[in-house]
């Protein structure tokens, strides 16, 4: 049942109305713009007093008599702000930049927009902020702060030619700027643009010269131009001047590793750590000065150390993994030829699905990453095996290789014995411009109990639970996730399921194990209009992403390696 509206109220107004309308009417317009000049000089008043509710009273009164009044419109919207009214002193300034867009000269106004801009980016207002920013400027064309304002904001949001001008029109208005050329020199390094960036530092250092960031951003600079030893340099400059900061001493070290002085590299690191005893890269990079020293066992230690700080730290836990490895071989060479050790169907019911998938390791000059894959063909001893092209190519930087790929087996080793493994060699990879993420690996010497899997069509298979074996780096080897299909396409399976890094080039399979997809994506937010009944489990779960088997059977088709 609708809320009645109260007619008392409403023909209270209309009286008010029928009264004052026909006055309106009557007075000259002298009259009306004196009594706007009234209000108006009474705002100005209340607002001299600090009592600004009774200010913004007066100047809404004032713009009864003169809505145009963009000047008007100007001062409540200072009131307002300064009462904490912030939207609705944004609304006042948008008004009267609608009634007038050439306003100017105004420095009252210009440094309350700006404080306002400051105000609305601490709300993550960001549009707001920009408005307010760039009215500032327009009212005071030379106020730095509001140029400032604006490019910090832009280079939060890594907007950097926007970023980049406004840093640029505040040294036109001030050549000594520090933190400008500070500020150019990081825009530069992200655009790659090395010798800009090292002009702007230079010119930062030149205004301070015993700054430890300014020499440590050089240093920076220096080791991305290939000039590690001028990068040593800056390094212990800055140490000089901030003898206790344990990124400098990491930076350094990385210097001299670069350098092949392994020995120094490693002193400087162990010094990092003194003064950053929880920094996960420091014991990454102990651990590699220490591999390279033969250090074996306290390299382990590091890289175990590094990724229990940052679980995400895929080199570390790489190279962890080799070492233990490398380790129980050099304590008993025997491990090599010792039977695999697997749980019974009574212990571990997917033992058999298990041994079709394989955890990928891929080594490389510029990366190092781990996946999975799993078994699609078997000749005699020889198998194919597929993954994504992003486990075993570099595709974020170089796109190049790994340069050495072993694919390992599900098994359960005693402590002291290891997993069988297989040294295997890319035979075919999409393109990187290409939609699918696919690789293909080919491995010698498979063991005889290992099947290929069957492929599955994916009609019909919206809301079908589905399961992912994988092998996640944070959460350990041959992790079962089971989820949801939310929605399939010819290029993409939507899952509600969690999966992380590590699951990818795995397969998807349906309660009988058969094959749908091939995993390509982990960790994602679902979209905003997943099946109604399975919205709650969709936000809990977050979303994954596969390539349909349709699609994989047709490109291996193509290569041949399907018939």
């Amino acid at each position: 049942m609708k809320a009645r509206r109260s007619t008392k109220k409403s023909s209270s107004w209309v009286r008010k109305l029928l009264i004052v309308v026909p006055l309106l009417i009557a007075l000259p317009f002298g009259s009306i713009y004196g009594l706007f000049t009234v209000y108006r000089i009474q705002g100005e008043q209340f607002s001299a007093k600090g009592e600004r509710q009774k200010a913004i009273a007066a100047y809404q009164s004032a713009l009864h008599f003169n809505f145009n009044s963009a000047t008007t419109y100007l001062k409540l919207a200072q009131v307002q702000q300064q009462e904490g009214l912030f939207f609705d002193a944004l609304a006042s300034y948008q008004q009267a930049f609608q009634i007038n867009p050439n306003l100017e000269s105004n420095s009252d106004a210009a440094v309350a927009l700006k404080e306002l801009g400051d105000t609305f980016i601490k709300k993550f207002s960001y549009e707001e902020a920009t408005f307010a920013y760039e009215k500032s400027i327009q009212l005071e064309p030379f106020y730095l702060e509001a140029y400032l304002g604006l490019g910090n904001y832009y280079l939060k949001q890594k907007l950097w030619e926007k970023a980049r001008k406004n840093y640029e029109k505040v040294i036109s208005i001030d050549s000594e700027h520090l933190e400008s050329y500070i500020a150019l020199g990081t825009i530069y390094r992200q655009q790659k643009e090395l010798q800009q960036a090292e002009e702007m530092y230079k010119k930062a250092l030149a205004l301070k010269p015993y700054d430890p960031k300014i020499s440590q951003y050089l240093g920076q600079t220096y080791q991305e131009l290939g000039l590690t030893q001028q990068a040593i340099e800056y390094y212990l400059q800055a140490i000089t001047i901030e003898p206790k900061n344990g990124e400098l001493y990491n930076l350094l070290g990385e210097a001299l590793y670069k350098q092949k002085e392994i020995g120094q590299a490693n002193e400087a690191y162990e010094k990092a750590l003194q003064y950053a005893p929880k920094n996960a890269k420091i014991y990454q990079n102990l651990c590699l000065s220490q591999l390279n020293l033969k250090q074996y066992e306290l390299a382990l230690k590091r890289c175990q150390q590094a990724y229990r700080l940052n679980p995400e730290l895929v080199e570390a836990r790489v190279y962890a993994i080799e070492l233990e490895r490398g380790l129980a071989v050099r304590n008993n060479p025997n491990v090599l030829n010792m039977p695999e050790q697997l749980p019974s169907t009574r212990i571990d019911p997917l033992v058999q699905t298990k041994r079709s998938i394989v955890k990928i390791f891929a080594l490389g000059d510029s990366f190092n990453s781990i996946g999975t894959g799993w078994i699609v063909k078997r000749e005699n001893n020889k198998a194919w095996i597929v993954t994504n092209r992003h486990v075993v190519i570099d595709s974020e930087k170089t796109l190049k290789q790994a340069s050495r790929i072993a694919v390992e087996f599900y098994s359960t080793p005693e402590k002291g014995q290891i997993r069988r493994r297989q040294n295997a060699k890319i035979i075919k990879v999409a393109p990187q411009e290409d939609w699918i993420d696919l690789a293909v690996l080919e491995v010698d010497n498979l063991p005889n109990d290992i099947k290929p899997f069957t492929l599955a069509s994916t009609v019909g298979i919206t809301d079908l639970p589905v399961k992912v074996i994988g092998n996640p780096i944070t959460t350990g080897d041959w992790v079962l996730a089971k989820g949801t299909v939310l929605q399939v396409n010819e290029q993409q399976v939507m899952m509600a399921i969690k999966l992380a890094s590590g699951f990818s080039g795995g397969p998807v399979l349906t309660p009988s194990n058969q094959v749908v997809g091939l995993v390509s994506q982990a960790g994602l937010y679902c979209p905003n209009s997943p099946p109604p009944d399975i919205i709650e489990s969709s936000l809990q779960l977050g979303c994954g992403i596969a390539v349909p088997i349709e699609a994989v059977k047709e490109r291996l088709q193509s290569w041949g390696i399907l018939k």
